[in-house]
């Protein structure tokens, strides 16, 4: 489960606008740190864990890592002493500090949370095939996916786009990459006009491939 603390950051930074240094994929790595953060606020993810699940490469993890750390919203510290991987630890006061002025957002409604029920759906039918090469294994949903996922669907309908819209790019997400999507609708942001644009081609020209041809063609 996400723990009290990073529920309360993540609540924030979703409903806040967010500065320039935390485009790219500074935010869904920081974001991946507070969500398998454990109750001191501690992630123990390996770069290559962090790179699976944010959906980039370990050398992108290692240069995001190195700026968030110069930015002073986390400390890194050696986990030799515990056995395990370094250990990452979210400056949550020093990360909001940095935030602009809070915009007013509407709490998760009824359509955003029947969006993350039926995002939920889809990913519980992707399949995975690990590095090794053993047997298949089904996607897994992200500890406490009903808030996080309902509050980026309800961020999306108050910036203006329309349910059909979403439903159409989910659609597309998982006919196209499905191992992109499976990781949470947060991973679809950046590709959403992208997506939007290829989809509602894709529906325009569906219905003209079965359109009768003129005679003699």
């Amino acid at each position: 489960m996400v723990t009290p603390r990073s529920k309360e950051i993540l609540n924030i930074l979703i409903g806040r606008p967010r500065p320039t240094w935390m485009g790219g994929n500074v935010y869904p790595l920081i974001e991946r740190l507070l969500l398998d953060s454990d109750d001191e606020g501690r992630c123990c993810d390996s770069i290559e864990t962090l790179a699976f699940k944010c959906g980039v490469s370990e050398s992108t993890v290692k240069r995001t890592l190195k700026k968030l750390v110069k930015a002073k919203v986390l400390i890194v510290r050696s986990g030799k002493q515990y056995y395990t991987s370094n250990i990452y630890e979210v400056q949550g006061d020093a990360l909001l500090s940095m935030l602009p002025a809070p915009r007013l957002r509407s709490s998760v409604g009824p359509i955003a949370e029947f969006l993350a029920s039926s995002y939920y759906t889809l990913v519980k039918n992707v399949w995975r095939r690990p590095k090794n090469g053993h047997n298949k294994y089904r996607a897994k949903a992200e500890r406490g996916w009903e808030q996080h996922w309902g509050l980026v669907f309800q961020n999306w309908l108050d910036d203006g786009r329309t349910q059909e819209q979403i439903d159409l790019v989910v659609s597309w997400a998982f006919s196209q990459q499905p191992i992109l999507a499976s990781r949470g609708p947060q991973c679809l942001k950046k590709h959403f006009a992208k997506f939007l644009s290829e989809a509602t081609a894709a529906k325009e020209q569906t219905p003209l491939q079965n359109c009768p041809q003129p005679a003699g063609h």
